[in-house]
Order: C-alpha cells, then sequence, then structure tokens
C-alpha cells in the first residue's frame, strides 16, 4: 500500500492524526476548495482578501502554535509563504491574534507532503525557511525529515 499517491487532504487528515496522537489539538483545518479554514490576513492589507493565507492546519499543544501547509507533491511557494508568516512582519497582527486566541507564545511553521524520497531530497534546500517538515506515506505512518516538535 506504501506506494499508492496520496491527495493533499489525505496528507493533510493523515498529519492532523500524527499530530492528535503527539497531544496536539487542532484548532483548524483546511482541505482544497473547502473553504473551512482560518484566513490570516497580512496587516496592511486594505482590501478584506488581498494577500490572506489559509493554512492546512493550525494545531495548539501547551504554549506552542504550530502552522502548516501540506501539500501531494513538494511547492516551494509553501516554504515561502511559511517564512512570511514565521518572520512575523508581514502578518504581525494576525499571529499576534492568534497567540491570543489560543493562549499560545511560541509559534512553529511546517510542511507536510508525502513521504517520498524526491520531495524529501528537494526538501534539503528550502529546509531553513521552516522549523520543521513532516512526511506521511499511504499507511499513516509519519516521520518528521527536518527539525522537531516539542
Amino acid at each position: 500500500m506504501g506506494n499508492l499517491e496520496l491527495t493533499e487532504e489525505q496528507v493533510t487528515k493523515q498529519i492532523m492524526d500524527c499530530l492528535r496522537r503527539r497531544g496536539y489539538t487542532i484548532h483548524a483545518f483546511d482541505f482544497p476548495q473547502s473553504g473551512t479554514g482560518k484566513p490570516l490576513h497580512p496587516d496592511d492589507s486594505l482590501e478584506k482578501n488581498k494577500g490572506m493565507i489559509i493554512p492546512d492546519i493550525i494545531a495548539v499543544r501547551g504554549e506552542y502554535l504550530i502552522i502548516m501547509e501540506n501539500k501531494d507533491r513538494f511547492v516551494k511557494g509553501d516554504f515561502d509563504k511559511l517564512h512570511l508568516l514565521k518572520q512575523g512582519s508581514t502578518f504581525a497582527k494576525a499571529i499576534a491574534e492568534l497567540h491570543e486566541e489560543c493562549r499560545t507564545s511560541v509559534l512553529l511553521v511546517g510542511s507536510g507532503m508525502p513521504d517520498k524520497e524526491s520531495h524529501v531530497n528537494k526538501v534539503q534546500k528550502v529546509a531553513n525557511l521552516v522549523d520543521f517538515v513532516m512526511v506521511t506515506n499511504a499507511d499513516g505512518v509519519c516521520r518528521l525529515v527536518k527539525g522537531r516538535l516539542p
């Protein structure tokens, strides 16, 4: 079964299960075209939806706020987006409000994708943009290929 291609929705569901097993509470999640996620708006946006980011997973455990972008393959743009969130200048208000809402103080950003060697190899080139990278396979087994989770 480990050879099946995973969709972004499957990757997200499996990583949410892994996070729950690690003691995290899922605060919000979003699947492609679902419209169920929590939008984060840039500080300087005058237009309602311009530049907003809707993370695939927002999870909480203790003081830690986890924000993840997941795909069915490696996508460098997600690493750039997460780095922008982590830097804090563009989304400072949205992150501060989220910390207050979730009663957290430490932000960790990460990417999730299928556990495939070609994806993992590409991650190494941009791994410095995120705190962690989690991969999952068709059997629902997750592992960190970069960083760690508290």
